[in-house]
């Protein structure tokens, strides 16, 4: 386990930041970075004035007390990343937190024309014991976003997006990631225990949040949905390459996607199409297609063998918040990173690492990427020893890497999670390879030729 910071250094450190001005209170910085409203660069600037050294930041934003909370199920709102409001529904177990005190959580996506009501009634079939469940409602998108599963249709001239009156948001501060946000403040959270789950348009949200973040998941539980717009609504184009190009990250996080084979609603053929990638590229996966299911996957939901099935798989689902391999595809700036890896620059449509830790030896392979950040786990990699990275069979780094508050305030500002906080950081120049440009009509439509 990560050493913490000793209690009573810990209690020093706190009683100092009560006799400071707000600016140079450690504490009240480490809260604000943990509410987005300072910068990582920021809170790094005000610890270091503050004189705190990394090992102490990082207990400080691991140690955060938890906000008054609600003791019922309740009704909040929620804050995007863009300021645009909703509301979410909290369902508290009846049967409490788990045996350490802590409590399961599961993001609960709802479908289209729905909301945070909507998807309330699956929690008794499919939710298993001891787990917080939020349910946040759908917005549409905020207009300066460039969605990837609808740049191939545009380019085409079809404008597909006025057939739905809201989405889920794929960007960072999206509603799905700041309910999760929302628990883990005023919760015990256990985040080696989160799963996403969603039902039909909650479905294209599932796959879509879940690959693009997948490390701050146990699971991901698609239901009737899909990975693409432009092959629900614009099947005519085909297979959505670039989307498709995020089932990479599926080596690093369990799914289980059910859907019905004769969905009139949601054809099932794009989720055939998935099970075959997934089972060709031999990533772990579970597949459940109900003989006879519509769009409401009736059966399935009323309980059953089935559900049972799901329920007791889910109930086994652990996150490892300290792998020894990442994998990491990224078709956009705004999901650079997974676990003790981020990519800083990319080149071409999109981007993949893969890195493996063997003792104090870390192998990098890259794709599209130009210049990458490697953090320093612990539990992965001995601090105190010389570190060997080798990026694409080239020696890129031999010594050992300082602590530093910059990567304790980035590594938390990126996911929030106490389990995912580094202190020492590296960043690397690479030379790119593999830039991937699509070619064929598909790579003209991306292009707009």
């Amino acid at each position: 386990m990560r050493r913490p910071l000793a209690c009573a250094a810990l209690a020093a450190l706190l009683a100092a930041a009560a006799s400071t001005g707000a600016d140079d209170d450690p504490a009240a910085v480490a809260r604000a970075l943990a509410d987005g409203r300072i910068t990582a660069a920021e809170a790094a600037a005000a610890w270091q004035r503050a004189r705190v050294e990394p090992e102490q930041a990082a207990a400080l934003v691991r140690g955060l007390p938890l906000e008054a909370a609600p003791v019922t199920s309740h009704q909040t709102t929620l804050r995007c990343g863009y300021g645009v409001e909703t509301d979410a529904e909290v369902v508290l177990p009846s049967d409490g937190p788990q045996a350490d005190g802590t409590y399961r959580a599961i993001v609960l996506l709802h479908g289209l024309r729905g909301d945070a009501r909507q998807p309330l009634p699956v929690i008794p079939v499919l939710v298993p014991p001891h787990t917080i469940v939020i349910a946040p409602s759908a917005k549409m998108p905020h207009a300066s976003e460039d969605p990837e599963d609808l740049r191939t249709s545009r380019a085409a001239g079809m404008d597909i997006v006025k057939r739905f009156p809201h989405w889920w948001s794929y960007r960072e501060r999206t509603f799905p990631i700041v309910a999760l946000d929302y628990l883990k403040r005023r919760y015990p959270i256990d985040t080696d225990r989160v799963v996403l789950m969603g039902y039909s348009m909650g479905g294209f949200g599932t796959w879509n949040v879940g690959l693009r973040y997948h490390d701050l998941f146990a699971a991901i539980t698609p239901f009737a949905g899909g990975l693409s717009r432009e092959e629900f609504a614009a099947g005519m184009l085909g297979r959505d390459r670039l989307t498709r190009l995020l089932l990479d990250n599926v080596a690093m996080v369990p799914v289980y996607f059910v859907h019905g084979d004769e969905d009139e609603v949601v054809p099932v053929e794009p989720e055939r199409w998935t099970h075959q990638e997934l089972t060709e590229r031999r990533l772990a996966h579970t597949y459940v297609e109900i003989k006879g299911g519509k769009h409401v996957l009736s059966s399935f939901l009323a309980g059953g063998d089935e559900a049972a099935r799901f329920r007791e798989w889910l109930d086994t689902r652990v996150r490892r918040s300290s792998p020894r391999r990442v994998v990491h595809r990224a078709i956009g700036d705004y999901h650079a990173g997974a676990y003790w890896l981020r990519i800083d620059g990319r080149a071409g449509v999109s981007s993949r690492v893969e890195a493996e830790a063997q003792k104090n030896r870390v192998l990098v392979a890259t794709q599209g990427v130009s210049r990458l950040t490697l953090f320093v786990d612990p539990e992965v990699i001995d601090p105190k020893k010389n570190l060997t990275v080798v990026v694409d069979d080239r020696p890129a780094f031999q010594g050992r890497v300082r602590p530093s508050l910059q990567a304790v305030a980035e590594s938390f500002a990126r996911t929030r999670d106490p389990r995912l906080v580094y202190e020492r950081m590296l960043t690397l120049e690479v030379t790119p390879r593999g830039v991937e440009q699509p070619g064929g009509a598909w790579g003209d439509l991306l292009r707009g030729r």
